[in-house]
């Protein structure tokens, strides 16, 4: 199973606090956020896809992939109008199935398998009112929502798609990939969730002050 990483944004938030280079190259611990994003997929072959303004930064990436993967590709792209959009340019020529994740959080002790479905959702224990919420019952997703805390199953971000279905489902005013998924299971697609994680097994970096609370974290190993 193919990993999309996807690191096209703008991290307007770590620009306004004077980070002048892009989040995952951020030390956390003793390396960097790559480093230990890439680590939750060991054995897994990568497609890393940036944002074309950070261009000059592909030694610093290329040399983290050349250690932490055993097969990588790196695709740039220009601005997107929000995550769904740079799902459809990350996945273009790619049949699945595929892991697509973000490049701020962290996934600790994670197994990876679709389970038959077309997608799944990874889920951990929450209720910061900043991350997406999905109801599930029995394990099949029947609804998420962005930024409201409608059940203790946040997302982490992850999700794992059997192929691109989803892009059925996209126009120009789809912007996050709950929606997709939101469409997908009003379209009878078989949606599921991964077994509920702790807290402790996801570390969430996506903005500044999160950031520093988790860069030294004890639950991270060193590299």
């Amino acid at each position: 199973m193919n990993v999309i990483l996807t690191a096209a944004g703008k991290y307007e938030r770590f620009r306004r606090f004077s980070y002048e280079i892009p989040k995952y190259l951020l030390p956390v611990k003793n390396r960097t956020m790559l480093h230990y994003v890439l680590k939750g997929f060991s054995g897994l072959k990568v497609t890393f896809v940036g944002n074309k303004r950070d261009i000059r930064f592909t030694g610093a990436i290329e040399s983290i992939l050349d250690e932490m993967c055993i097969e990588w590709e790196i695709k740039w792209i220009d601005d997107t109008s929000g995550q769904a959009e740079t799902l459809i340019k990350a996945t273009e020529g790619l049949e699945g199935p595929f892991i697509v994740h973000n490049i701020d959080t962290i996934l600790i002790d994670r197994y990876w398998n679709l389970m038959g479905a077309d997608c799944v959702v990874d889920i951990f224990e929450s209720s910061n009112r900043e991350y997406s919420y999905v109801v599930e019952e029995k394990g099949y997703v029947k609804e998420i929502r962005e930024k409201q805390v409608i059940s203790s199953d946040a997302s982490s971000g992850c999700y794992l798609f059997k192929n691109r279905s989803f892009k059925d489902y996209f126009d120009k005013d789809t912007r996050y990939i709950s929606e997709l998924i939101n469409k997908m299971i009003k379209n009878k697609s078989e949606v599921l969730v991964t077994k509920k994680r702790r807290t402790s097994e996801t570390i969430v970096m996506g903005t500044p002050e999160e950031y520093l609370v988790n860069m030294n974290s004890e639950r991270l190993a060193p590299l």
